[in-house]
């Protein structure tokens, strides 16, 4: 009986332990495999993140003026599940933030272990609230973008959003360099989620963004600034551009658009007048572009300085239905005159001579219909259509453009590979991108794309285009003592409701390199519906009557700024030059002695062109500005020689 009882005892032992061990089993099975992750997240919930915001780097000129910074303030958090009373909260926060307690109480009743009361605030504000010591309230430092010229350089710099993203321009593009990475402060909390003042803690600091240093010259953007405003609001136009480049780098030293907007209240105006125009926005070129269609006459030698075009006496009917005007009544005018006086039907001559192909290819390798691949957002391509779908009319539109639609860095890039010698250079608005500590992280490099022309094409199409403003439509571009090259464009709109071209709306325009024959800047200007000035009696919207006086003060001040010497003003003349084959003769050019080799020191790349035409070598120039040094040297004998290398640089 004692035994049986001792079985039994046992047996029930046996039965609980079992019993207590399978339980044991199944829970920690449970806890680690069905629970698991649910548990490792309360494990690293015992952590509390706070976010610490690093400062955006800072947007330079290229002389290292700051056109961006940015400010560390406070700004103001709440985990809702910590705080009781939050009417009383709510209540004591909207009278420092000078608020209505709502929403600030709404915020706190939410079911989340983090909320936003408000963000960079005054420093003052950020004390008195940090002075009440209210648990589940926190201030963290944050990031404030800053412009402290407001608009200056609006549609270039773009603008960060509050949470310090770029959202527009520069700081949208380079956004992964200026930004920098964030930091965190972790702290323990207890099992309620509440923090552990005495606990342990870790904290990681935040690093400071890139800074970029631009191409844009602050003094520069200023001059262009200034004059583009004046004559927006004098005209009261829909909306003008400036575009002030070096031609021979393609560094945009200014670039500005208007309407304009203050960065630090981007908010505050409509989205459309944050959109930069110079690189979004089409329009028709107009006469403008007849700069391209001569340049391909003269590169295919289908047009000599002294052909002549007869110009139908200001009209000429190119379909049943449709007729092309020039503004005065012209007989016959040489080619050089054609494009001094701007005749549209001279130039619709000029561009059948090169036929539809050869136009075509011009254009696409001037690089229209293609991105310039500036260092902007939102560039479009324009519109240029394939010879395969012109129209009847396109080779009497094409030629004086029309039926094409470009952006204005596109037209800009187009004239500079002109003004430089004929490459076609890639515009660029960032210089570098530099480490706190000066160090060059990222650099960017002149780049050319591909020659365009040669460069007797753009030296003999520079003469022309200087005619355009001694005696041409471009008389009102003249900067005293500078040869200026350049170009008028008046372009008509088509009228949306008639689906033809407009008599009253237009787009002026005026581009132009200075000093013509060794360029340091290179100016666009376009003015977009002004209401025009009078002359002759009527109001006319003249690119060389509205954009070309901007050129003119632009031009003046910023050659004054840089310090370029005046060189022979204009004299109303320009030189001839005939072309045979790679044999050219100068004749205004006086030359002692074919016998020895001239002193070409510290002469331009034109004037040295033009010397070295009259001898019977094949020169080779590198680099561009003013002859450092040639070989030959100066006075060396000639006999036996056939080639001379020039290098120039910059002074």
């Amino acid at each position: 009986m004692f035994e049986k009882g001792q079985r039994i005892r046992a047996s029930l032992i046996f039965f609980f332990l079992f019993a207590f061990l399978l339980t044991l089993t199944i829970r920690l099975a449970y806890l680690q495999i069905v629970r698991s992750p649910e548990l490792q997240g309360k494990a690293q919930n015992r952590w509390k993140p706070i976010k610490i915001e690093p400062q955006r780097g800072i947007i330079y000129d290229r002389r290292m003026r700051k056109l961006a910074i940015s400010l560390s303030l406070n700004s103001l958090y709440a985990r809702p599940k910590e705080i009781e009373n939050k009417e009383k909260i709510a209540e004591k926060l909207s009278l420092i933030l000078k608020k209505n307690p709502s929403p600030i109480l709404e915020k706190l009743n939410r079911e989340k272990n983090f909320v936003w009361l408000a963000r960079k605030i005054p420093k003052d504000l950020a004390e008195e609230i940090k002075g009440l010591n209210i648990e589940g309230i926190g201030l963290t430092e944050e990031s404030k973008r800053l412009y402290p010229k407001g608009s200056f350089a609006c549609h270039l710099l773009g603008f960060a959003g509050l949470d310090d993203q770029g959202l527009e321009g520069i700081e949208l593009l380079y956004n992964q360099y200026i930004k920098g990475t964030p930091g965190w402060i972790l702290s323990t909390r207890d099992a309620r989620g509440r923090s552990v003042l005495s606990g342990e803690y870790r904290f990681y600091p935040p690093s400071g963004g890139y800074d970029i240093i631009l191409t844009i010259d602050e003094s520069i953007q200023h001059i262009a600034e200034r004059e583009l405003e004046k004559v927006y609001k004098e005209q009261g136009a829909r909306s003008a551009t400036i575009i002030v480049m070096d031609p021979k780098t393609g560094e945009v030293l200014a670039l500005a658009n208007q309407p304009s907007y203050d960065l630090n209240r981007f908010e505050d105006y409509p989205s459309y007048i944050w959109r930069n125009q110079a690189v979004t926005d089409l329009f028709e070129p107009g006469s403008s572009l007849k700069i391209v269609t001569a340049a391909a006459a003269l590169a295919e030698d289908v047009v000599k300085y002294e052909d002549r075009f007869y110009c139908e006496n200001g009209v000429l009917r190119v379909s049943k239905d449709h007729v092309v005007h020039d503004i005065n009544k012209y007989e016959w005018l040489t080619f050089s005159e054609v494009i001094e006086k701007s005749s549209n039907i001279g130039t619709i001559k000029l561009g059948q001579r090169l036929g539809p192909l050869k136009l075509y290819e011009y254009l696409r390798s001037f690089g229209f219909g293609s991105l310039t691949g500036v260092d902007l957002p939102g560039e479009v391509r324009g519109i240029l259509r394939k010879p395969r779908e012109w129209s009847d009319l396109s080779m009497a539109a094409l030629p004086i453009g029309q039926e094409i639609s470009v952006t204005a860095i596109q037209l800009a890039t187009a004239a500079s590979a002109i003004a430089n010698g004929g490459v076609l250079v890639r515009p660029r608005v960032v210089k570098a991108v530099v480490s706190k500590e000066g160090r060059v992280v990222k650099e960017f490099e002149p780049t050319s794309i591909r020659r365009v022309i040669s460069q007797e094409t753009a030296y003999r199409l520079t003469d022309i285009l200087k005619g355009v403003t001694l005696k041409g439509t471009g008389t009102r571009a003249q900067v005293p003592g500078y040869e200026v090259a350049g170009k008028t464009g008046t372009a008509q709109k088509i009228d949306p409701k008639t689906k033809k071209y407009s008599q009253d709306k237009t787009t002026a325009t005026f581009l132009g390199w200075v000093p013509a024959d060794d360029p340091r800047i290179l100016i666009l200007v376009v003015v977009d519906e002004p209401k025009g000035l009078p002359y002759e009696g009527r109001m006319v919207r003249y690119g060389g009557l509205i954009a070309a006086p901007v050129f003119k003060e632009v031009a003046q001040r910023t050659l004054r700024y840089l310090n370029v010497p005046p060189g022979k003003s204009p004299t109303g003349e320009i030189i001839r030059v005939s072309l045979s084959d790679m044999d050219l003769r100068v004749q205004e050019i006086e030359i002692e002695s074919r016998e020895k080799m001239p002193d070409l020191n510290e002469k331009s790349m034109r004037e040295t062109f033009r010397i070295l035409s009259n001898y019977d070598l094949k020169p080779n120039f590198i680099g561009s500005g003013q002859v450092m040094r040639h070989d030959p040297p100066p006075e060396s004998p000639l006999e036996g020689i056939k080639e001379c290398t020039v290098w120039f640089a910059s002074r």
